[in-house]
């Protein structure tokens, strides 16, 4: 009996992990518009009454060595906004879907603070 059950824990172990249902490190907030919230990697923040989610993807920190002309600072936070079943994703993409996300503060390595406004918010 104690040898079936841990052949049916490794075997639901290995399919938990196989179909993503472990990702690690995922984190999903909840919040509310205007609310000052940080993001980690596969971290995302679902707006309260809203089908709006956005999740850092990753960060990007490629810095222009000094003294050199560079045309892209190499500093950046990928977002990706749902809504419904709509994505959108882009490097520092902070405007998709009627939303503006805000980028509060960042180290463009682990962490992102955040705020979600309506894109046609006057309060910025």
């Amino acid at each position: 009996m104690c040898l079936l059950r841990i052949c049916l824990f490794v075997a639901l172990s290995f399919l938990f992990v196989s179909f993503g249902f472990a990702e690690s490190g995922a984190k999903r907030l909840c919040v509310y518009l205007g609310e000052e919230f940080t993001l980690h990697k596969n971290w995302s923040a679902v707006l309260r009454g809203e089908d709006y989610e956005v999740e850092v993807v990753g960060f990007v920190y490629s810095p222009c060595p000094p003294g050199a002309r560079c045309v892209w600072s190499g500093l950046g936070v990928v977002l990706r906004h749902k809504l419904g079943e709509e994505v959108k994703e882009g490097i520092n993409l902070t405007m998709a879907f009627g939303y503006l996300v805000k980028i509060i503060e960042t180290d463009y390595r682990t962490y992102a603070k955040l705020k979600i406004y309506k894109a046609d918010s006057e309060k910025r």
